[in-house]
């Protein structure tokens, strides 16, 4: 059975709700909600591109590959894609990465909800 990149975005969730664990540092379950949402979005992005008869490549230039699909597109609710995917790149690439930047709960629910509404759209796409 094939992976359900939705299933990133409910553990974006669970991590936000479950981040007052005295183990570890709530900050942890913030980023790691961020770039969950990140890719639950960017994975189904990818499915459409593939959907429309696009190859997508594999590995780091994937990410840039199909935020320009979306971004280069005639069509605004794709450019809108594109853009939410760049910016929630950039903030998973930080929450990744650079340790001195701090992630708080708006930060990551903000990220979330960003994500999960562009993902509906494009889950929409792929139903029809």
């Amino acid at each position: 059975m094939r992976f359900s990149c939705k299933c990133y975005l409910q553990l974006a969730e669970e991590l936000i709700s479950c981040s007052k664990s005295p183990d570890l540092s709530t900050e942890a379950y913030f980023r790691s909600s961020i770039s969950r949402s990140y890719y639950g979005l960017f994975l189904i992005a990818r499915q459409v591109m593939e959907s429309e008869g696009f190859i997508c490549l594999r590995g780091s230039e994937a990410h840039k590959q199909v935020q320009d699909h979306f971004l280069n597109s005639d069509d605004n609710n794709y450019q809108l894609v594109g853009t939410e995917l760049q910016d929630l790149r950039r903030q998973r690439n930080k929450a990744d990465y650079n340790l001195n930047c701090i992630f708080t709960r708006g930060q990551a629910e903000l990220a979330h909800q960003r994500a999960k509404n562009n993902f509906e759209y494009l889950s929409g796409l792929l139903s029809e």
